[in-house]
């Protein structure tokens, strides 16, 4: 801890003022906010890798358009592992968001929210799957227009 990260340059082109880099910010934060983890974050800026690889970084991109996604697949955490005397430890995360669907930090209708989106998939880099309660964070869909995600509960 603190766990590093940066956000693809780029951000996502469909939103007002740049305001999916504090919707990212805000995601991180939810899961600071929990009075019980020991959980940290640092924001190390923007960089120029874009697309999914083992290459050091924590990086959150919305411009990654070589790592094939499914198309129901909204976002995606790739985390990465190694090996070190007889256990596994983390070694970094990717996350990209789908190019091929729309997005957006206000809730905007048939768009799926920045802020809910993230904090699902952070749950993801932090180690957890998905669960069957609709009331998680974690729970593996969302549809557009969600900002109850955003909050953990």
């Amino acid at each position: 801890m603190p766990i590093p990260f940066w956000i693809n340059e780029r951000g996502y082109s469909g939103t007002p003022n740049r305001s999916e880099f504090e919707a990212i910010l805000a995601s991180f934060r939810t899961w600071e906010n929990v009075p019980t983890a020991n959980v940290h974050f640092d924001y190390q800026g923007t960089t120029t890798v874009r697309s999914v690889a083992r290459d050091g970084i924590n990086m959150i991109s919305f411009a990654d358009d070589s790592t094939p996604l499914g198309s129901s697949t909204i976002a995606v955490t790739f985390s990465y592992f190694r090996t070190t005397s007889n256990s596994i430890a983390f070694d970094e995360s990717d996350i990209v968001f789908s190019t091929a669907l729309d997005f957006s930090t206000s809730g905007e209708a048939n768009k799926f929210d920045i802020q809910s989106v993230l904090t699902h998939e952070i749950g993801h880099l932090l180690g957890l799957d998905h669960s069957g309660l609709v009331s998680s964070v974690m729970v593996p869909f969302s549809q557009p227009s969600q900002v109850h995600q955003r909050t953990l509960a």
